[in-house]
């Protein structure tokens, strides 16, 4: 009969540790997604950043070459 309960013992300590386990690869699993995101998220907003200044230097320059009326 003891060897019996060591055995459930154990099978259930494996369920556990096996349950903890699979949570900390989800939550490393969010961690990561949550990284990807704001990464994705900054570079996108640096490129739209640079796209702009790029834009705004162009027309800059557009707008000097106009010769006025004299």
């Amino acid at each position: 009969m003891p060897i019996m309960m060591l055995a459930v013992a154990v099978h259930h300590m494996g369920l556990l540790f096996g349950t903890l386990w699979g949570l900390q690869e989800l939550r490393f699993a969010a961690i990561f997604e949550a990284v990807r995101s704001a990464l994705s998220c900054f570079t996108m907003a640096v490129v739209c950043c640079v796209l702009s200044f790029r834009s705004r230097r162009n027309r800059r320059s557009r707008d000097s070459t106009v010769v006025p009326f004299i």
